[in-house]
């Protein structure tokens, strides 16, 4: 993995996922970004295009075979219709990565994807946070 630096500190509101162990695909729940559900960063139209990163700590993955994890950003306007918003990144070792995407809509959430012939698990949590340092 590469040597993230996390952009700011992490908030419990802003967690995607609690420390999980996953063994198939798997999204996680849309992170409704909106007024209407408190959001920490509300969205309006004038927040497209805002830079955030999702923060991934990778504790324990199963490198083996074929086994394959990869992790990705989608927004939505209605948590119905969703568009990639980032580009897909590889988890190959324990660590934390962070992986940079754009805020373009209402929702937002994580899209894992697992395969392999190998037993193949990782236990990871994942948390959003605006300000990608570059």
């Amino acid at each position: 993995m590469n040597n993230p630096q996390i952009p700011t500190p992490l908030d419990a509101s802003m967690q995607l996922d609690a420390a999980a162990t996953f063994t198939a695909n798997s999204g996680s729940a849309a992170y409704d970004n909106g007024e209407s559900a408190g959001g920490l960063y509300p969205y309006a139209p004038n927040m497209q295009g805002v830079p955030f990163a999702l923060v991934i700590n990778v504790d324990a993955i199963t490198v083996a075979g074929t086994n394959a994890y990869t992790i990705k950003m989608q927004t939505s306007p209605d948590n119905s219709t969703w568009t990639d918003a980032s580009a897909t990144l590889t988890l190959t070792a324990t660590g934390a990565v962070t992986l940079a995407f754009t805020m373009n809509a209402r929702f937002v959430r994580r899209v894992l994807a697992v395969s392999g012939n190998s037993t193949p698990s990782i236990t990871l949590d994942t948390y959003m946070t605006a300000n990608v340092l570059k």
